[in-house]
């Protein structure tokens, strides 16, 4: 079965999220991040209310997850939504894009950025991935417009934020 197909199916189980069209969403991704997507779909799913998926796709290495949350949350809620997102990007960094086997952010000689494991970091003519090292995955923001959040790093171990001092 193909990528798309199964990305509709997992979509189908999830009908609070459509797009800003009413369409079921879709995915620019490989198969091995669908149970991270799928797991955080569910967590959206738990506010009970339809939301906007703008995109869902692989950028830099991570999955990026562009979904507007419902109008009406609190607060509270839009800082749990927010949670949500960056946790599930956070660990896509972990995790294999194409088999979905614990994975590591890598970097390929065009430059191109990917999370593989060992098997899926050999690119054949696109050159072996080689590991990017002291790879950090840091949230946080200064005091502007937007408010102020601590800056924290993500514990894969620990699967949590930690809070730290903003990066250099």
């Amino acid at each position: 079965m193909s990528d798309d197909r199964e990305y509709q199916r997992m979509f189908a189980r999830h009908p609070l999220a459509r797009t800003p069209y009413g369409d079921p969403p879709s995915a620019e991704c490989l198969l091995g991040w669908l149970s991270l997507i799928d797991a955080a779909f569910s967590e959206l799913d738990g506010f009970g209310l339809p939301y906007d998926v703008r995109q869902v796709k692989e950028k830099l290495g991570d999955l990026r997850m562009y979904i507007w949350p419902p109008a009406g949350l609190s607060p509270d809620e839009q800082a749990r939504w927010q949670d949500i997102l960056d946790l599930y990007t956070a660990r896509s960094a972990y995790i294999c894009e194409q088999c979905g086997r614990a994975g590591r952010l890598r970097k390929r000689p065009s430059g191109w950025f990917l999370t593989a494991c060992e098997e899926h970091a050999d690119g054949g003519a696109l050159g072996y991935a080689t590991p990017v090292e002291g790879h950090t995955i840091y949230r946080g923001r200064a005091a502007g417009a937007h408010g102020s959040r601590p800056w924290e790093r993500y514990d894969p171990t620990l699967d949590a934020w930690i809070p730290c001092e903003a990066p250099e």
